[in-house]
């Protein structure tokens, strides 16, 4: 039996990215519902989609169709927020302390 959380629609991913954007950083590590959102000192996180469990068939054709469908419904994702919010920028995780991340109030989800 393949363990899966029911799939997101691109509105309702959208809706939970806009949710945490409006939100303030937490002063310590929060976990919120059966591990999908987690925040802390300038950071929030959150599962938008995942795919099946493989216990059952591993097969490459399974796990392709998998990743194609995930890399599309990531690519759509992608496109929606660059129009919204401007191109992304590559960083470095190991260089970002909650000095340097930005407030949620200094993007511009309305772009």
């Amino acid at each position: 039996m393949q363990n899966q959380r029911p799939t997101r629609s691109t509105n309702d991913q959208l809706s939970v990215i806009c949710s945490l954007s409006a939100l303030p950083f937490p002063d310590q590590e929060e976990r919120q519902g059966e591990g999908e959102r987690w925040s802390g000192p300038g950071y929030h996180l959150a599962v938008l989609r995942e795919s099946q469990d493989f216990w059952e068939d591993r097969s490459t054709e399974t796990v392709e169709a998998a990743e194609q469908a995930l890399e599309a419904d990531l690519a759509v994702l992608a496109t929606i927020l660059t129009d919204r919010w401007g191109e992304p920028e590559t960083i470095d995780p190991g260089r970002i302390s909650a000095s340097t991340v930005p407030t949620p109030t200094s993007w511009h989800p309305s772009r």
